[in-house]
C-alpha cells in the first residue's frame, strides 16, 4: 500500500509547488485527474488557485503526472500563490492492489518558493486490502503546518541531493489519527479479530528561529497507542508482559544559543500508562550553527565537534520493571522473588568489578540493587570533570578506566 499511494501523495505535494503573485493570475480547475505510471490515480473535482504566476499550460503541465521531473522540480521551486484551495481530493491505489484515501479541504495560504504561512488539511479517510488478510482502514482529523520554510530542500533537490536541504517549521499540530491494518497470519474469525489498531491523540510542536537558525523547540506527542491481534505473536507478547495495548506520550523541550554554541536539552521525556517515564537533560557546547544548518556532510563535520558537560536520566517506574522481572522468570521457570533477589546481588557484586574497583562503584552498585528490590525511581547523573567530553572522544571511553577518568557518574534511587 505505501507504494501505491507514494506518487499520488508527491502529485498533490507538486501541486503546492508550482504556482508567483507577479501576474496575479487566478485558476479554476475542474474534474482533474493525475494518472500515475503503475496505474494509480489522483482525482480533483475542483482545485482553485489564487493570485500565481503559472499560466494554465505550465500547470497542466504540472498535472501531468510525472511528481519527480526536473520541469516539475523547477516548477515546485517557482512557485507563489496567495491561495490553493482543494475541497476533497481521492486517491486510488493502482496495479493489483485495493484501495483509496479521501482528503478534504486541503488549504495552502501565502506559498512563495517552498515558503509558506500554512498548509491544512481538515481530514482524511481511507481503505485499503491487504491480499490473504482483509481490509484496513485509516482515518485523521486535522493537520496543520505553519510558518514553513522548504526552499532548501526544493534547491538541493534541484541539484539533485535533497540530503543537502535543511527544512524549517514554525509550528505542527496534528490531531485525531486512527489506523486498522489486518494480520495476514491470523484468521479473521480469531477472538478479537486481525487487525493492528494504531492511534494518536495528539502531535504538536513549535520552533522559533533567528534567520535559518532553529533557537527553542518545543513539543508534545499525546496518547500513541498500539494495540496488536490478540492472536498474533506481537499481541501474545504483549499479553505476556501484562499489557492489551501500550499508550506512549512523549514531550520535549530544547534551547539553542548560537552565540555561546550551546544546547540546553531541557526535556526529553517517554512516559507510557502503566508503564513509566523516562526523562533525558543535558547541557553541550561547541555547536557550531552548521550542526543544524549545514549542507550534506558539513552537519555530521560540526556534531562531531560538539561536546557535553552534563547528561541526567530520571526513570519512574510505574510497573513496567515488574512485569518485565515477572516475565524472565516465567521464562526460566523461578519464582518472581527468586530472581529479583539474584539480579540484586548480581548487581552489587559484579558491578564494581566491572568499573574496575573505582570508589564511586560501590554506591552505585547499592543504588541499582535498591532499585532492583524495590523499584520507584532510579536518577543517573553524568558530569565531566574539567573540560566537556567531546562526541569525537566517545570511542575512546569505552574502558570504564577511561570514561571514569573523565567523567563524573552519580546514581540513586527511590529519591
Amino acid at each position: 500500500m505505501r507504494r501505491a499511494f507514494v506518487r499520488p501523495v508527491l502529485y498533490s505535494l507538486a501541486l503546492y509547488g508550482a504556482l508567483s503573485p507577479a501576474l496575479a493570475l487566478d485558476h479554476v480547475l475542474e474534474n482533474v485527474t493525475i494518472k500515475g505510471p503503475d496505474g494509480a490515480l489522483a482525482s480533483i473535482p475542483r482545485m482553485e488557485i489564487a493570485d500565481t504566476n503559472l499560466t494554465r499550460p505550465e500547470i497542466d503541465r504540472l498535472l501531468s503526472g510525472d511528481a519527480l521531473s526536473a520541469e516539475t522540480n523547477a516548477l515546485v521551486a517557482k512557485l507563489r500563490a496567495k491561495r490553493i484551495s482543494i475541497p476533497n481530493m481521492t486517491f486510488i491505489a493502482g496495479g493489483d492492489e485495493k484501495g483509496s484515501i479521501l482528503i478534504r479541504d486541503k488549504l495552502v495560504v501565502n506559498i512563495d518558493k517552498g515558503r509558506f504561512e500554512r498548509i491544512s488539511i481538515n481530514g482524511v479517510e481511507g481503505k485499503f486490502t491487504i491480499p490473504g488478510a482483509g481490509d484496513g482502514a485509516l482515518a485523521s482529523g486535522p493537520i496543520v503546518l505553519e510558518n514553513g520554510d522548504f526552499s532548501s530542500l526544493l534547491q538541493a533537490a534541484l541539484k539533485g541531493d535533497v540530503l543537502d536541504g535543511v527544512a524549517k517549521l514554525g509550528a505542527v499540530s496534528w490531531t485525531g489519527f486512527q489506523m486498522l491494518v489486518p494480520d495476514k497470519d491470523v484468521p479473521r474469525t480469531a477472538v478479537g479479530g486481525n487487525h493492528y489498531k494504531i492511534s494518536l491523540g495528539a502531535l504538536k510542536g513549535s520552533t522559533t528561529y533567528a534567520g535559518e537558525i532553529p533557537l527553542k523547540t518545543i513539543g508534545t506527542l499525546e496518547s500513541l497507542t498500539f494495540a496488536a491481534p490478540q492472536a498474533s505473536e506481537a499481541g501474545r507478547m504483549l499479553a505476556s508482559f501484562g499489557y492489551d495495548k501500550l499508550d506512549v506520550g512523549l514531550t520535549f523541550d530544547g534551547l539553542y544559543d548560537p552565540a555561546k554554541m550551546t544546547y540546553a536539552l531541557n526535556d526529553y521525556t517517554i512516559s507510557g500508562i502503566g508503564v513509566g517515564a523516562l526523562k533525558f537533560s543535558g547541557a553541550f557546547g561547541g555547536l557550531e550553527p552548521k550542526a543544524f544548518v549545514g549542507e550534506g556532510n558539513e552537519r555530521l563535520d560540526a556534531l562531531s565537534r560538539g561536546s557535553m558537560s552534563a547528561l541526567t536520566l530520571q526513570y519512574v517506574d510505574s510497573g513496567l520493571f515488574g512485569k518485565a522481572l515477572s516475565y524472565y522468570a516465567s521464562t526460566v521457570g523461578k519464582n518472581t522473588e527468586a530472581v529479583r533477589s539474584e539480579w540484586a546481588m548480581l548487581v552489587t557484586g559484579l558491578l564494581p568489578m566491572l568499573m574496575g574497583g573505582d570508589p564511586a562503584s560501590l554506591k552505585i552498585a547499592e543504588s541499582l540493587g535498591a532499585f532492583v528490590r524495590e523499584p520507584k525511581s532510579l536518577n543517573v547523573a553524568l558530569k565531566a570533570k574539567g573540560a566537556p567530553v567531546r562526541f569525537s572522544d566517545a570511542p575512546a571511553l569505552a574502558d570504564p578506566s577511561a570514561f571514569l577518568g573523565r567523567v563524573d557518574l552519580s546514581v540513586t534511587a527511590n529519591r
